[in-house]
């Protein structure tokens, strides 16, 4: 994985099942462009609550992809971001609790 503060740039691993989770750390609000490009091995990708935006071409030919979850909120997607996915065959939606503490 390579990083820059609140952007996801690249992938770099062999899982089939890829979580990517927001902590004080790493909140990800942003996939980078072509940061999953071509990537053989996932099959499964979780998406964190905080993102917000998914540039051009991020999941781009990952050609055994066949699940991506994702909150069910506003993201602003780039170009042909799943373009060459073609094992794609569900897209979930997860509820994401924008509540904050009102005390």
């Amino acid at each position: 994985m390579s990083s820059e503060a609140g952007r996801y740039t690249k992938y770099i691993g062999q899982e089939t099942e890829v979580v990517l989770t927001a902590n004080e750390e790493n909140a990800w609000h942003t996939i980078g462009s072509k940061a999953f490009l071509s990537c053989k091995t996932v099959e499964r990708l979780v998406l964190p609550p905080t993102i917000s935006a998914v540039e051009d071409w991020a999941f781009a030919h990952m050609k055994n992809l066949k699940e991506i979850v994702m909150p069910a909120r506003e993201i602003d997607f780039g170009r042909q971001v799943f373009l060459g996915c073609d094992r794609l065959q569900r897209v979930l939606f997860y509820l994401v609790n924008d509540f904050t503490d009102c005390t």
